[in-house]
């Protein structure tokens, strides 16, 4: 309420660029800043990083809009990601937002028909956490439980005994009826190859 009667009354936030027919004062500074860049064009703009396109702009949204429109821009084709970036910003999106985690539980498999997930570490614990509802215990106790398996390739296969299964994994329901029987192996969440 103090900042709403010291921007509006008593030391009003008003446009003083030469010229401006807006009078009102802003509420907020960051509004007149708003009104400075996209009106009067005042702060530093904003380039297309597209590297063949030379338009600027005063906003950063105004230049994402531009980007959506007039620019083809990449969208990541690996499961639980909708980034969608410039072309110049693909391979630094890969690099730094996926891994070589990926989830092996099976709705995750039912449901896109690939293991193209690419999790972090970290992100495959949110995930495993948000969207199987594992609890962060039994996400510690996968993290904690990978073991090394070589078959052609080197991959890491998260395992944990024969008893603990997860209603949503589709690999717990049919292995854990044989591990049963066998008391041996266990049920197969995540691999990450290196």
């Amino acid at each position: 309420m103090k900042a709403h009667v010291r921007n509006m009354h008593v030391a009003p936030l008003v446009c003083t660029h030469p010229g401006c027919s807006y009078k009102k004062p802003f509420g907020k500074p960051c509004d007149l800043k708003r009104h400075l860049a996209t009106v009067h064009n005042t702060i530093g703009g904003y380039p297309c990083l597209e590297s063949d396109c030379t338009a600027t702009f005063s906003r950063k949204d105004k230049m994402m809009k531009h980007a959506r429109e007039k620019h083809e821009l990449f969208k990541c084709p690996h499961n639980h990601c909708s980034a969608t970036v410039f072309a110049v910003e693909r391979e630094s999106h890969l690099r730094e937002s996926h891994g070589r985690y990926e989830c092996a539980i099976g709705s995750c498999i039912s449901t896109h028909g690939t293991h193209k997930s690419c999790f972090t570490e970290r992100s495959l614990s949110a995930h495993l956490r948000t969207c199987h509802r594992i609890t962060f215990e039994s996400v510690s106790t996968l993290l904690n439980s990978m073991s090394t398996r070589t078959r052609g390739d080197s991959a890491f296969t998260a395992t944990l005994p024969w008893f603990v299964s997860y209603r949503d994994c589709l690999s717990c329901l049919t292995q854990s009826r044989a591990a049963q029987k066998s008391r041996l192996g266990g049920n197969r969440h995540f691999k990450a190859l290196s």
